[in-house]
């Protein structure tokens, strides 16, 4: 059997990629950092890279009470526009940039191209097959979703989504990762609405179909 190229276990410290400065990755980023990671927030908007620490406040100011600590946590958070100088000496890259098939695909491609083998590409996608996102990769195996439930530094749920073809040790290994930051990976076949999102429509349902047979008013 080949080797596992990532590890048995994630490293407990070290350099993280987040692509992406949007409201998610600003979270992902943050919690990683809190966390005693080495974050980096990759984006090639510099205008949302130089406005990250504003954005980030408010999510670190609910997981650091202590305002100078919060402060510095943030900006211990490396902002960096070009891809290849972020994802250098990272052991994980986790994407959370706009919900765009064809962005994703182009994006895991060349995150293929330019990271080593031992490296975890992740998506934080919501509502895209992780197959589908893979599909112009080589090694499809050596990506997941990891995927944050909004807002993801209040709700303690991680979707773990995985592929038929997904090592189990992979998915272990995504287990153990969203452990160390505090917080219950489940993992979830791929399908689509995952977990969480079916949930949540099905509820959304059953609160329509209530409303319609009069048993719940509309109005507060």
């Amino acid at each position: 059997m080949k080797e596992f190229a990532f590890g048995t276990e994630p490293p407990g410290s070290g350099r993280i990629c987040v692509v992406g400065a949007g409201f998610m990755g600003c979270v992902i980023a943050t919690l990683y950092a809190h966390h005693g990671y080495d974050a980096v927030i990759c984006d090639s908007n510099q205008t949302m890279l130089d406005t990250y620490v504003e954005r980030a406040r408010p999510i670190a100011a609910g997981l650091v009470e202590d305002s100078d600590a919060s402060e510095a946590m943030l900006a211990g958070v490396t902002l960096e526009p070009d891809l290849a100088s972020a994802i250098e000496g990272v052991f994980l890259v986790h994407e959370a940039v706009q919900e765009s098939l064809e962005v994703k695909q182009a994006l895991f491609a060349e995150l293929e191209r330019i990271c080593p083998e031992n490296v975890v590409l992740a998506t934080n996608t919501s509502s895209f097959l992780i197959s589908d996102i893979a599909a112009q990769m080589t090694r499809k195996e050596r990506m997941m979703g990891i995927h944050y439930v909004t807002p993801g530094h209040i709700v303690p749920v991680i979707e773990l989504i995985h592929a038929a073809d997904t090592p189990a040790e992979l998915v272990a290994w995504s287990r153990m990762l969203v452990q160390n930051i505090e917080h219950v990976g489940v993992a979830i076949l791929e399908r689509p609405g995952f977990l969480v999102n079916r949930i949540q429509f099905a509820m959304l349902t059953e609160i329509y179909r209530l409303m319609d047979e009069g048993l719940v008013s509309r109005s507060p």
